[in-house]
Formats: C-alpha cells, sequence, structure tokens
C-alpha cells in the first residue's frame, strides 16, 4: 500500500480538480468525492425537500461524472438535529433546527441519487457514531430505507467527547468502535460487511477548571462549557493534528493557544490495554484524547474480519513519518 507524500490544495478554498489526477497515478485507487461535512451540510436540507430533490442529486451526479469518480459519499451527518447550526436562532439563514422531516426526505434524497448514478458508482453516508446523534436513525424504516440505497455506511468513530460534552472520555479508538459497531450491526441490524469504522488523525483537548487526577483520566467533570446557547464554539476545546504545520490557531483566547501548544508538544503515547490514549496535563488543566499507532492496531486486528473496511479523516493530518496511516496499512495487509 502506498503512502501519499503529496497533496493538492486549493488556493481559493474550493475544490481543486488536481487531487484526482494525483490520486489516479495509483491505477487501482478507487477515488469518491464527499458532499457535505460538519460545517458543509447546509445545503442538505432544502436539497432534499420534494421540489429540490431531483434537481440536488443530478448535481451530486454530474461532478461524479464530470471528474469521473467511482462514487459519492454523502455526509449529511446530523439530519434531524445536531448539526452545527442546531441551536441557531430560527430567522438566521443557517440556522438548522429540529426538523423530524429530515428523516424520510434523507431516504427519499439517497433513492434518487441511487436512480440517476450508474449502476457502477458507490453510494455512501457518513453516520454519527454517539447514540444522542442517531436521531433520524432511531427508525428502522429510516434505516432500512437508507441501507437499500448504499453500499457502505461510514461511522464517524470519532469525536464521540466533542464540545457539548463536558465529562471526560475517549474521543476515538476501541472504546468507541466497540460501542458504535454493536448499535448499528447488532440494534440496526446492519450488515457489518457494509460498516467501515474511522480513526482520527488528530489528538482532542479540553481545557478543565478541575484537576483530574484518575488514571486513565476518564469520567471526570471539566468544569466548563465549551459550546454557547446558541452552539457556537467558546474556544475551550478543539483539535491539534499530528501534521503539525497544519497547527495554526488552536483557540482564540491567546493564553489558551500557547498552553495548548506547548502542552501538545508534551504529549505521548502510554502502553495500555484500552485501544484508546487520554491524559491530563495539570499544568496546562487540559484533557487530551487520541489514539496512538498502538490504538489503532489494536482496534484494526479486532475489526478487520468483522467489517468492510477502515476510514480516516484525514489523510493529510498525519505526521511526516505517516505513524497512524501506516498502522492501518500494515493491519490490513495482515
Amino acid at each position: 500500500m502506498k503512502t501519499w507524500t503529496s497533496f493538492e490544495y486549493a488556493t481559493s478554498g474550493e475544490f481543486n480538480a488536481n487531487t484526482i489526477a494525483t490520486l489516479r497515478q495509483r491505477s487501482n485507487a478507487k477515488i469518491s468525492a464527499s458532499f457535505g461535512g460538519w460545517n458543509l451540510d447546509l445545503p442538505f436540507r432544502p436539497g432534499a425537500q420534494p421540489e429540490n430533490r431531483a434537481a440536488f442529486a443530478a448535481k451530486i451526479s454530474g461532478f461524479v461524472e464530470q471528474f469521473q469518480l467511482d462514487g459519492a459519499d454523502i455526509d449529511w451527518e446530523f439530519p434531524v438535529d445536531g448539526g452545527q447550526t442546531y441551536h441557531l436562532d430560527a430567522d438566521n439563514p443557517h440556522s438548522r433546527r429540529t426538523n423530524p422531516d429530515d428523516a424520510t426526505n434523507f431516504v427519499a434524497l439517497m433513492e434518487e441519487l441511487r436512480r440517476v448514478l450508474p449502476e457502477t458508482k458507490t453510494l455512501s453516508i457518513a453516520v454519527p457514531a454517539r447514540h444522542v446523534d442517531m436521531v433520524a436513525y432511531n427508525y428502522p424504516d429510516i434505516v432500512s430505507g437508507l441501507d437499500a440505497t448504499v453500499d457502505y455506511w461510514k461511522l464517524m468513530t470519532y469525536d464521540f467527547m466533542n464540545r457539548r460534552d463536558n465529562v471526560s472520555t475517549y474521543h476515538a479508538g476501541l472504546p468507541v468502535v466497540d460501542d458504535s459497531f454493536d448499535i448499528y450491526s447488532t440494534q440496526k441490524h446492519i450488515d457489518p460487511k457494509k460498516i467501515v469504522v474511522g480513526f482520527p488523525m488528530y489528538a482532542k483537548w479540553f481545557y478543565a477548571s478541575s484537576t483530574c487526577m484518575t488514571s486513565p483520566p476518564l469520567n471526570c467533570n471539566m468544569g466548563m462549557e465549551y459550546e454557547f446557547p446558541n452552539g457556537t464554539d467558546t474556544g475551550y476545546s478543539g483539535t491539534a493534528v499530528w501534521n503539525t504545520g497544519l497547527n495554526t490557531n488552536f483557540s482564540p483566547h491567546t493564553e489558551l493557544n500557547t498552553a495548548v501548544g506547548q502542552s501538545f508538544a508534551r504529549l505521548k503515547d502510554y502502553d495500555n490495554d484500552a485501544g484508546a490514549s487520554a491524559w491530563f496535563d495539570a499544568e496546562e488543566s487540559l484533557f487530551w484524547t487520541w489514539v496512538s499507532s498502538a490504538d489503532i492496531t489494536k482496534t484494526c486486528e479486532a475489526y478487520r474480519d468483522k467489517v468492510r473496511g477502515m476510514g480516516v479523516w484525514s489523510l493529510n493530518q498525519d505526521s511526516a513519518t505517516f505513524p497512524h496511516l501506516s498502522a492501518i496499512a500494515d493491519c490490513l495487509k495482515g
């Protein structure tokens, strides 16, 4: 398996078609485009409405055809409720407050996409790992309807602890995969061979107003709110990627920004049996959670024969020697 060492970046902040040319250097690579994401999902609710659905699906299919891609991945991660703008005032044009109609509209959109995409193209969806976020997926007819349209389900088995939490826990790794896999395969009856589990190429940090001295530092109340009442970020939690050149600003709070950078430099992997890692930096009052290459190996080896495959977010975030990506590659090669 080749690990990519070069990436294409769009100076405009938009899609760069040269990315596809770079990936096509590997003749057996299958390339799909992801549509949406945590902060890019605003078009889905209006796009899935009956009057817009056909045109929206045609746009996605047209993009796949234009760039001769192998499939489409739909990242409407939190239909019904839970997206980034879920608590903005209702009169804000970016607001996406609770709407139960999203669930049935999502199924109808996926059915339309399956209809207009050529049979040779794959279709997948990214779905939440946390039960509290599975609002749209708590109805058997919705799950079965989606399952009939997709080739695989991408479980976002990362960010399990996020800015909506204030009690320390692992954000990714074996405990998270165990929990999420059981829900989707056992409770929601998704064929495990249609499931892809995910690994983050980043650590998450949370500033705490109290100390957490347990080992590992789990189930501690952080004493902080990481989200304002309108759902926006307070700046007291965030991420740090292994590709340190991308860590340009950890927090809008100047002193905390410096503290996070210094703490991240002291982060080190620990030998443990959990398949996930956590550390409390008492000097800076920061809780850290991440997956080491050893955690990835442990998790991958436990699931490689059960599921369709492994995924990451994202390729360009690993460090220069690619220890985390290599752990996945080595595991899958057996």
